[in-house]
């Protein structure tokens, strides 16, 4: 799907609107002190999809705080870019696909410490 690839450079844009240009990319490694008494953190990703129309579409991406903390201006000028995209696009609603990234860990028994 072409216009997912395109979306979601809104959506990065929109995930990374507040943070200083020199401070990369958030890490997505949960690592516990040594000492912590909870287990590795095991992963999983579950992928699956959701019906959205264009006006849900342009107001998910109007949630990040990215967006929420621009300038009014910037604000709009983004909003504006986004109904533009949104609205070359052949469809009214269409499957967004996601995937959720769901991470566990548990507490260890007394006595036993991660990392110790």
């Amino acid at each position: 799907m072409p216009w997912v690839a395109e979306f979601n450079v809104f959506a990065r844009e929109s995930r990374e609107a507040d943070r200083p240009a020199d401070g990369g990319r958030r890490h997505r490694e949960v690592v516990f002190p040594p000492g912590t008494p909870l287990s590795p953190p095991e992963q999983r990703s579950v992928e699956f999809s959701v019906p959205m129309t264009k006006d849900q579409l342009a107001g998910l991406l109007g949630t990040y705080s990215g967006i929420i903390t621009l300038e009014a201006d910037q604000r709009a000028e983004f909003s504006r870019r986004v109904r533009a995209f949104l609205d070359r696009q052949p469809w009214d609603q269409v499957d967004l696909p996601l995937i959720c990234r769901c991470l566990r860990s548990t507490r260890l028994p007394d006595g036993a410490i991660m990392g110790g």
